[in-house]
């Protein structure tokens, strides 16, 4: 039998999981663990598209001016406030149409954040402001 050489990045930097997570959800208590886990994923997209609603109303933009903002159509706005996830470069687009002041993405490893800023993913020359 030959053995299967280690996950290698695809382009981009990703690796190709797959067998590793089949692997994973192939044990019982895994698969029941991200089962029971559904209902509270569901309830934080719903929560994350509301807050996308939010954060427009709050500077004050509709629907329409957002639109045109981001050179998109109001229903193409009305579905991304709706989705249950998008690209970071969507909603960085999303933001900076918005106005908003700052935004960034902290994720904390052992005790230290890394913040990541937004308006650097997609639209540098658009770049938010730090406040």
């Amino acid at each position: 039998m030959t053995a299967k050489p280690e996950s290698r990045p695809l382009g981009g930097g990703f690796v190709d999981a797959t067998d590793k997570i089949d692997a994973l959800l192939a044990q019982p208590e895994i698969a029941a663990f991200i089962e029971a886990e559904r209902p509270a994923r569901a309830a934080m997209n719903a929560a994350f598209a509301l807050n996308l609603a939010k954060v427009r109303e709050a500077v004050g933009r509709t629907q329409k001016q957002l639109a045109e903002q981001m050179g998109r159509d109001v229903s193409g706005v009305s579905k991304m406030e709706g989705r249950h996830d998008m690209l970071l470069s969507t909603l960085a687009q999303y933001l900076v149409a918005a106005g908003v002041d700052a935004a960034a993405i902290t994720v904390t490893v052992k005790g230290v954040d890394y913040s990541f800023d937004l308006a650097q993913i997609d639209a540098p020359e658009r770049a938010i402001q730090d406040a």
